[in-house]
């Protein structure tokens, strides 16, 4: 028995001072920079350089993604609100609006980006495109609007599909013009 518990204690011995090198050998290692901390600091490095060109690729890349898909979502609620003659218009009047300044701001996202890399015509198209979106919009709601107030428009119906009737003109010229 006593046997067994020498063997215990010499390994207890044993255990004790591997764990009392390997502090000590840690604590030197402390003092000089490893392998890990240096990787580390490479890594840092690399996402300081690399982290706004990545950041840019990707706004970039869901602003594209916005834009086409506003524009349809906005064609396809005009074209639904004409071909139902009015009457899905208190759900595809509002829907088609949003998309349009959803697509608006998607353009100017755009734009700022081309012009932060230096690219000015890309950004001039990607801007005049939102202008050009937004006054001809703007256009055709004072058209409506001219029209119900001179009373050639009397009912709500046809007051929303002559606003829809010029939205869908705005897309066609849009895609003709861009």
């Amino acid at each position: 028995m006593l046997g067994a518990l020498s063997g215990v204690n010499e390994k207890s011995n044993e255990i004790t001072s591997k764990v009392q090198d390997k502090k000590e050998n840690d604590d030197n290692e402390a003092e000089k920079p490893s392998e890990k901390v240096e990787a580390l600091g490479e890594f840092n490095q690399s996402v300081k350089e690399n982290a706004v060109p990545a950041a840019k690729g990707l706004t970039f890349m869901a602003a594209e993604a916005v834009d086409e898909t506003a524009g349809d979502v906005s064609d396809l609620a005009n074209l639904t609100t004409l071909s139902t003659g009015g009457l899905s218009a208190p759900v595809t009047v509002p829907l088609a609006k949003a998309a349009d300044g959803a697509s608006t701001l998607a353009k100017v996202t755009k734009g700022s980006i081309h012009m932060s890399e230096g690219n000015t015509d890309a950004a001039i198209s990607e801007f005049s495109e939102a202008g050009v979106n937004a006054a001809l919009g703007h256009a055709g709601g004072k058209v409506v609007k001219g029209l119900k107030k001179s009373k050639a428009i009397n009912s709500k119906s046809s007051e929303t599909i002559l606003s829809n009737t010029a939205d869908v003109w705005v897309s066609v010229i849009m895609k003709i013009l861009f």
